[in-house]
């Protein structure tokens, strides 16, 4: 019908305005203009219908710019930093290993996705920076004549480089180690994965219209590379082509196996093991750690940390290897209590050697973490620019398809159902 608009209609429509304001966010940024077709392609369902990427051929190239330091590989001894539970479990892996009735008949295999050249290179560099040891044949664990032996393979990270052999645009590697005949015969550490916090967690903060919400964030570099094993642990983490001994550290020509002795992303104890090393680091009485208080943090199995009145004005969260941290003040005052603890945090870090990502420390009214975005001056929280973005394109590629498949419904669907977390 022509004619201008009602009242209710311009309420509307400045009410939708205001709500894509909000879920874009940075009205500067444009859509990334990825290739959704390549995309889809370069993913796959798994046996729950949800979306994995898929493991893909490792080449030197593309796995360094993944890696640590040579000096952070292994650097803190994970002994030191558990608490008296964790710590027997970890010293002796023989506590977390089904009995040997239990196992199956056969292990399971594991490949190594990487070609003898590419790991002739790779592997060295492994062991040089701190990330692997090595094993005789002797040392491997056998089961009815067959040896205990993982493999390897590679993840995109979403990071893209030119390949200094082709010249084209490779993407960057997460080393993934396929674990499944090692984590098959174990029982997992829980450490303190019930204590992951959510986002739906946040909703019970509340703002008055004096107040704004600070927020600081700290994130660990390598997380999983940082934390030395005991070398108990490496007969569990073998890899599946040996390589000689000269080639690895050794003086003679005897084949040596190559054995993951940190945190292995691809552990089924990993995300427990690293959640429990964080809160660690970050409670722990000062100046061995933040000595942050536990009855201020934000976890999963236990209620808010309110106030008398019920509301929550300071509060911390540890995420594998996030630190978080919000306070609630009266605008124009300072948030002295989360510049404090991030400062803690920091030199508990600093004091165990754990390095941390500069790029992501952040302390204001802005934030951001975990894919989300934190407005504490207009009591907001939200998906990234970046991710809503990605999503609005993802929608538009699916809507000019004349049928999608089940693969591109189900990864769309899964970036909304995170993107729902924050109605």
């Amino acid at each position: 019908m022509a004619g201008p608009l009602s009242v209710a209609q311009m309420e509307s429509l400045g009410r939708l305005y205001t709500a894509a304001d909000l879920f874009i966010g940075d009205d500067a940024q444009a859509m990334p203009g990825r290739d959704w077709a390549e995309l889809l392609q370069s993913r796959r369902l798994g046996y729950d219908g949800e979306v994995v990427a898929k493991a893909v051929d490792l080449t030197v190239e593309q796995v360094l710019p993944a890696l640590p330091p040579e000096d952070i590989g292994g650097s803190v001894n994970a002994l030191e930093v558990a608490e008296a539970d964790m710590r027997k479990l970890l010293a002796n892996p023989d506590l977390s290993v089904k009995p040997r009735d239990e196992w199956p008949e056969k292990l399971s295999k594991a490949r190594m996705r990487i070609s003898d050249s590419e790991w002739a290179i790779l592997g060295p560099e492994l062991v040089r920076r701190g990330l692997c040891k090595t094993l005789k044949a002797a040392e491997l664990i056998m089961h009815n004549g067959k040896a205990l032996l993982s493999g390897a393979f590679g993840v995109g990270k979403g990071k893209w480089i030119t390949s200094a052999k082709t010249g084209k645009l490779v993407e960057v590697l997460r080393l993934i180690i396929n674990l499944v005949p090692s984590n098959e015969l174990q029982i997992p550490i829980t450490g303190d994965v019930d204590t992951l916090p959510h986002f739906g967690q946040w909703l019970g903060l509340e703002l008055l219209r004096d107040e704004l919400l600070v927020w600081s964030s700290e994130d660990i570099s390598c997380a999983f590379y940082v934390f030395g094993l005991p070398n108990a642990w490496l007969p569990w983490f073998a890899l599946g082509k040996p390589l000689p001994g000269t080639m690895v550290g050794h003086s003679d020509d005897e084949l040596r196996y190559l054995a993951v002795s940190v945190v292995p992303m691809g552990w089924l104890s990993a995300v427990g093991v690293c959640q429990a090393f964080l809160r660690r680091l970050v409670t722990l009485t000062r100046p061995l750690g933040g000595g942050l208080p536990v009855d201020r943090e934000v976890r999963k199995d236990r209620a808010l940390p309110v106030n008398k009145y019920q509301r929550v004005l300071e509060f911390h969260q540890e995420y594998i290897d996030n630190w978080d941290s919000g306070e609630v003040t009266k605008r124009g005052t300072k948030a002295a209590t989360t510049a404090q603890w991030q400062g803690d945090v920091q030199r508990g870090y600093e004091q165990w050697g754990v390095p941390r990502a500069a790029d992501k420390s952040t302390h204001g009214a802005m934030g951001q973490t975990l894919g989300a975005i934190i407005d504490g001056d207009r009591g907001w929280i939200g998906v990234s620019t970046d991710r809503a973005l990605e999503l609005a394109e993802a929608n538009l590629y699916l809507l000019r398809q004349p049928v999608s498949g089940r693969k591109d419904l189900a990864m769309v669907a899964g970036r909304w159902g995170f993107a729902s977390q924050f109605r």
